[in-house]
């Protein structure tokens, strides 16, 4: 049976330091994430194509104010899953030890991929 933690070739045990991942890059990403999400769904892009496929009414303004008041849970758990997969990313490249952004590129697409 496997060990529960690795060892390295000399026999010392291999843990992730989470101090060794960069904390700035995971935030500055799951906000990046943020930020194309507001800009896909202002009127700027697709905010009217959006509204008239959910069938809503532009027009019907307590409806409006109702989905307003509503977004802040919205917001707050779809920054909480771009941290997430942030982070999920982080840890897949920093255990792949990932040293250039072109492999970087490559191992995030494919878990885009699937």
């Amino acid at each position: 049976m496997a060990p529960a933690v690795p060892r390295i070739a000399d026999g010392r045990k291999s843990f992730m330091h989470m101090h060794s991942l960069n904390w700035l890059a995971i935030l500055v990403a799951a906000i990046s994430t943020m930020v194309v999400g507001f800009l896909w769904y202002s009127p700027l892009l697709f905010a009217n194509a959006w509204v008239r496929e959910m069938g809503y009414d532009p027009n019907d303004k307590a409806r409006m104010n109702e989905m307003k008041k509503s977004a802040g849970p919205a917001y707050a758990g779809s920054l909480l899953a771009s941290i997430v997969s942030a982070f999920t990313l982080a840890l897949i490249l920093h255990g792949l030890r990932a040293e250039s952004a072109h492999f970087g590129l490559m191992v995030s697409f494919h878990v885009w991929l699937g």
